[in-house]
């Protein structure tokens, strides 16, 4: 909530439970839990001035039983944003580095984790 203040959605999940009692994963349980994320419209300056190196980034899933798609790291550089994931493209096969909001163009938002100092 801190990065995306008022545009943060809260949604109710129930992680690995997909349609018609399936489960993602056998041999999990299914887990009823509180997703935060924020929609990439709402990606605006204000969120993107909040975010840190070293913030995990996860790909917000509408998807059944689903938190996120996909993950990675934020990295700031002087010449912006990226996101560095494990790209599955044709001729990728990597870790890459890619632009967030052209990575965020066609996906429904983010849910950010920050680790604490202990």
């Amino acid at each position: 909530d801190d990065v995306g203040g008022p545009a943060v959605v809260r949604t109710e999940k129930q992680l690995n439970q997909k349609g018609a009692g399936e489960l993602y994963l056998p041999g999990i349980a299914v887990r009823s839990t509180r997703v935060s994320y924020i929609p990439t419209a709402a990606v605006a300056e204000t969120v993107l001035a909040g975010l840190a190196s070293g913030d995990y980034i996860g790909i917000y899933s509408t998807r059944t039983g689903l938190d996120v798609t996909h993950v990675g790291i934020l990295v700031r550089r002087d010449d912006g944003l990226f996101l560095r994931h494990a790209s599955n493209r044709p001729g990728a096969g990597k870790v890459v580095d890619t632009p967030l909001l052209e990575y965020l163009r066609d996906k429904p938002g983010i849910i950010v984790f920050r680790a604490r100092r202990l």
